[in-house]
């Protein structure tokens, strides 16, 4: 028991900065949801990426202590979420397809995911109130695609020999 508790301390004291970090992007994504679903968008919005810059701070900072593919499944979840509050703010302020206007959540959350991957098909655009929401959620999703790609990459590259500190070895005919 004694031996637990100790990596247990520990494992607290050398990361706490990283856990509390990571908690603190954790709730901030479960906040922005909830503040989503009540109406308030913008601020929602804003706390999704206070929670992103976090987590990738800490991430980045010791991705050992994380884990990338960790990082990466709490990125997708992040990217999720951001879809789905932007669904939010369509649905409440509708989307228009042939001149007619939608609100339902399938629509909407339809629309949300070609505007985020920036692609644009034209069957449905945003109407006059949704314009900015929609030109923010396409910067947004670019952003963050681009970034999910670093991580995807940086997780299936081997790095431990760039930063292991041994010099590299000489050629054959360098003179020592």
């Amino acid at each position: 028991m004694a031996l637990k508790e100790n990596f247990l301390y520990e494992l607290w004291y050398y990361y706490h900065d990283d856990a509390l970090r990571l908690i603190a992007s954790i709730g901030l994504v479960f906040g922005s949801i909830v503040l989503s679903y009540f109406g308030g968008h913008s601020l929602a919005l804003i706390l999704l990426i206070v929670s992103t810059l976090i987590f990738l701070y800490s991430l980045l900072k010791n991705p050992k202590v994380i884990g990338m593919f960790r990082g990466i499944i709490f990125y997708l979840v992040v990217m999720t979420v951001f879809i789905w509050c932007f669904s939010n703010i369509y649905a409440e302020h509708g989307i228009i397809n042939n001149g007619n206007e939608f609100h339902d959540f399938k629509s909407v959350l339809y629309f949300s995911i070609v505007t985020w991957t920036t692609l644009g098909y034209g069957d449905f655009q945003p109407t006059e109130s949704v314009r900015l929401w929609a030109s923010l959620e396409a910067f947004i999703g670019y952003v963050f695609t681009g970034i999910l790609v670093g991580l995807i990459i940086a997780a299936l590259t081997p790095t431990a020999s760039k930063f292991s500190g041994k010099k590299p070895a000489r050629k054959y005919n360098e003179k020592t």
